[in-house]
C-alpha cells in the first residue's frame, strides 16, 4: 500500500479504560509522532499548494470578488486543528 496513504488512513479502537465504550483514533501507522508531524507537513504542504493555485485562477477569471478566499479560511481552519492535534500531543 502507498505509505502516503497508510499516513491518511486513521482506526478506530476501543478504549478499554472508558466504561462507556468510548472509542479514540489510532493511526495505522505505527511510528508515533514522526509519522504525525509528517502527515501534518504533506496536508500543510497540499494545502499551500492547492489555494495558491486556486488564488490565482480566482484573479485570473474573477479578479472583483476574491472566492478563494472562504476555501482557503475554511481548509485553513482544519490546518490549524491537525497542527495543534500533532504538536500539542
Amino acid at each position: 500500500m502507498n505509505p502516503l496513504i497508510m499516513l491518511l488512513i486513521v482506526t478506530f479502537v476501543t478504549d478499554s479504560n472508558n466504561i462507556k465504550g468510548g472509542y479514540e483514533m489510532v493511526e495505522s501507522n505505527e511510528t508515533g509522532k514522526k509519522s504525525g508531524k509528517k502527515g501534518f507537513l504533506i496536508h500543510l504542504l497540499i494545502y499551500i499548494v492547492i489555494n495558491l493555485f486556486l488564488a490565482i485562477m480566482n484573479i485570473l477569471t474573477a479578479p472583483g470578488y476574491l472566492w478563494f478566499l472562504w476555501v482557503a479560511g475554511g481548509w485553513g481552519i482544519a490546518v490549524v486543528i491537525h497542527g495543534i492535534a500533532v504538536f500539542a500531543s
